[in-house]
């Protein structure tokens, strides 16, 4: 998946810097409209077009092609690149946003249609190309991204305009080293290392079991990640 992010970010940062900013909506559109006429119109060698299994897709297929046996799992890659791209450049039309230069008010109004907006777009495309994480279709680039436009005006509003910052602290604990708890959590299983803790614990506690498990490994990565901050430990790309 890391490739998949590195290529994305990539391709929206060249957009957002050689491009200008009025250009960026259209361009964000012929990306996802790009994107939905590849997977929709380009008929897969011996299978058609259109076909959107998890095993069997145009973007899958080209990832085959590509990577022969060291293809591996569901994800696409190669041909997902530009929609990647898309998503990230959702987050720079948000920027673009919060830049302006008007009241607080308005500027949690504009990202809120915003996100309203592209979810109403995405349902509306998900009709005739549906919602699939896995292939990254245009429909879930748009309601994913929907979804965090609203996020983002309701933290907005909360911690610029009304001031209340002190709650969002174990957030930013979080958010100072993403990327060293993204690549920590795929080295080490920090759930068996909470379970040497709690192990005997979790069988007396019934369904809540998994419950208990799950936040004692959050609290487990979240120290770490405070001493990472508290020691100025951050780690960057």
């Amino acid at each position: 998946m890391l490739h998949g992010l590195a290529a994305g970010y990539l391709i929206a940062t060249i957009v957002a810097l050689k491009v200008k900013e009025k250009w960026h909506p259209a361009l964000i559109g012929t990306f996802l409209l790009a994107y939905w006429a590849v997977i929709m119109l380009i008929p897969i060698p011996g299978k058609g077009a259109g076909i959107l299994t998890p095993e069997v897709n145009i973007a899958t297929w080209v990832d085959q092609q590509v990577l022969g046996r060291f293809h591996h799992g569901e994800n696409t890659w190669f041909l997902s690149y530009p929609v990647f791209a898309t998503s990230v450049l959702l987050g720079v039309m948000a920027g673009h946003i919060i830049k302006l230069h008007v009241p607080g008010l308005r500027k949690v109004l504009y990202l809120a249609l915003a996100g309203i907006g592209c979810i109403i777009l995405g349902l509306l495309w998900s009709i005739v190309f549906p919602v699939i994480k896995l292939l990254w279709t245009s429909s879930f680039v748009l309601i994913g991204g929907g979804f965090g436009f609203l996020m983002l005006s309701l933290f907005y509003w909360i911690i610029e305009i009304k001031g209340l910052r002190r709650w969002a602290f174990f957030f930013s604990v979080i958010g100072m080293n993403s990327i060293a708890v993204y690549v920590g959590a795929m080295l080490i299983n920090f759930k068996q290392i909470g379970n040497i803790f709690i192990g005997s614990l979790l069988p007396r506690i019934g369904a809540w079991d998994v419950f208990v498990s799950e936040i004692f490994t959050l609290a487990i990565i979240w120290l770490i990640l405070y001493w990472m901050y508290r020691t100025k430990t951050f780690v960057k790309i």
